[in-house]
Formats: structure tokens, sequence, C-alpha cells
């Protein structure tokens, strides 16, 4: 198979390719995982002081 440069790719460009691939896979991966933690855990943080203020207006005072 000709990529292109006039030279004919191996089975080792390919298999160079794949690993490349999979290496920018799982980098995408940690990234969108460490970003939805780090959403959550400012929703939650946001829900929890939320309650809190709703929880203040509506429980009477003695």
């Amino acid at each position: 198979m000709d990529d292109g440069g006039g030279k004919p790719r191996t089975g080792l460009d390919r298999g160079a390719t794949a690993v490349e691939y999979t290496l920018l896979t799982v980098l995408i991966a940690i990234i969108a995982i460490a970003g939805s933690r780090a959403l959550g855990t400012a929703l939650s943080s946001r829900v929890t002081s939320q309650t809190g203020q709703v929880s203040a207006v509506v429980t009477p005072s003695p």
C-alpha cells in the first residue's frame, strides 16, 4: 500500500500508527474523566450550598 509519499507502507508502519491512535485515545479519555470529575465536584458543592440556604429559609426559628 502506498502512503502518498512514494514509499510503500509496511506492517510496522501500520502497527506504529495503531499505537499512536491508542495513546491519543487514552489521553483524550484521561482528560475527559478528569474534566467530568471536576465538574461533578463543583456541581456537588453548589447543590450542597443551595440546600443549606433553602433549609435556612424554610426552617422556622424557635
